[in-house]
């Protein structure tokens, strides 16, 4: 028996369909780390009940495609600095117009883990262009080099490599990159090295220059600068951070163990002003499949006020919901507590699966088979119409009402629950089961 068929047969009874299988076929042959994901993703979805025939193939081909390439283990246990633009954009709104502290005029703001390019923080600072921003990350890189394609390689002050990335969701150019690192690396480097008496090799100063078609520069972050907006090469655990009125580290904490999640939070209580925020989670491109939980400094402490997920979550068209690479992932823990609530009220899982179906079939992404399994899709068509479906699903949930609805079933649950400023469903921490030590 293969990899993937003892998860087909674990975890979905062997109803998996052939198509999905085929996608997945790959995972077989995968590291334990990228075997791993799939079976932590696996007992997720047969946690909240999720049935085969939901599964759907471009998650399939996302998985079979992409996974290998966007785990620690493709830059040597490093975790990847992936950012997207426009992917906080409900978060930003959500420190605007949040019901414990908004974020306003002359307050200082950290975003910890930003990435590189930092496109998210560069879009926060645009939303609050009153509001001091710095963004830090261990990452950054000395040295940044890019291929005509939009490829990009990063380099410490010593010339080795950091990682490299494909900005694109295209397959190809993803396999070209990673089918013999080596010899990206060694491409990249030749480039770098070439475009070295050229540039001012000096620290905090920012230098460009093209090398036969490839652009190479210095202190790249230094690019991203703005009047609100500044950068510093720090991670968390960090001295002399000074203390500031919100805190975000997004899309980062899921890549460590519960124990460094716990440091992180007793470490944060001297960097978090006395009643400012702390807000943490994860989500994918255009604010979807969000879970974060909001922890406000009281006494030099992080108290929970709130924990909330996308209604999307329900039924997930990505692969971010179940994005968890420990067993003890406290965010994607109490989704799951949150979504098998949900699903085991039939009403509401049948009515939300029917609309789900519908929005989802007059987008074009995929509709139905005659044996109920959620059919084919084009692979030629260009990825990031497949984040616009996500996007339209999501939007298309919340006017139907099923973010109130999903409140509703909580509330009924025992939960305190509520529609935050967002259209995320909400609940008050100290109701769930999944306890954070």
């Amino acid at each position: 028996m293969t990899f993937m068929e003892r998860i087909n047969e674990t975890y979905f009874d062997g109803a998996l369909s052939g198509a999905v299988m085929e996608h997945l076929d790959s995972i077989n042959s995968e590291r334990p780390e990228v075997q791993g994901f799939i079976e932590r993703m696996a007992g997720q979805m047969r946690e909240q009940h999720f049935h085969a025939k939901d599964f759907n193939e471009v998650k399939a081909w996302v998985l079979g495609a992409f996974l290998s390439k966007i785990l620690p283990g493709a830059w040597g246990g490093m975790v990847p600095p992936i950012t997207l633009e426009g992917r906080h954009k409900d978060i930003d709104e959500y420190m605007a117009g949040n019901r414990w502290r908004k974020l306003e005029a002359g307050d200082r703001f950290l975003d910890l883990g930003c990435g590189f390019p930092p496109k998210t923080t560069i879009d926060s600072a645009k939303r609050f262009p009153e509001v001091r921003m710095t963004g830090a990350d261990p990452s950054f890189g000395r040295y940044l080099v890019k291929d005509p394609n939009g490829d990009y390689a990063c380099f410490n002050d010593a010339r080795e490599l950091l990682y490299f990335q494909c900005p694109s969701n295209e397959a190809e150019r993803w396999e070209a990159l990673f089918d013999d690192p080596e010899a990206t690396r060694v491409r990249f480097r030749a480039y770098l090295d070439d475009a070295m008496p050229e540039l001012p090799n000096a620290q905090g100063t920012f230098g460009r220059t093209l090398v036969r078609g490839f652009e190479v520069s210095e202190n790249p972050v230094l690019e991203f600068e703005r009047e609100n907006l500044g950068f510093r090469q720090d991670g968390v655990g960090a001295a002399d951070l000074g203390t500031y009125s919100f805190v975000r580290v997004f899309n980062v904490l899921c890549y460590f163990d519960y124990p460094f999640r716990r440091m992180t939070l007793d470490w944060l209580g001297d960097v978090v002003e006395e009643g400012g925020l702390f807000l943490t989670g994860m989500n994918w491109a255009r604010s979807r499949c969000a879970r974060y939980a909001v922890y406000q400094a009281d006494g030099g402490v992080l108290a929970p006020r709130e924990f909330a997920i996308g209604v999307e979550n329900v039924r997930p068209l990505e692969i971010v919901s179940g994005f968890a690479l420990h067993d003890d992932d406290f965010e994607t823990r109490a989704m799951a507590e949150l979504v098998r609530t949900l699903r085991d009220d039939a009403e509401f899982r049948d009515d939300y699966d029917r609309a789900l179906d519908e929005i989802i079939s007059a987008t074009g992404y995929t509709s139905r088979t005659e044996d109920g399994y959620l059919g084919s899709f084009d692979e030629d068509v260009d990825p990031e119409v497949f984040d616009s479906v996500s996007e339209s699903a999501g939007r298309g949930l919340e006017e139907r009402g099923f973010a109130e609805r999903a409140a509703a079933v909580l509330n009924a649950a025992g939960y305190d629950a509520w529609v935050n400023c967002v259209g995320h469903v909400a609940i008050d921490p100290k109701g769930l089961r999944t306890v954070e030590a």
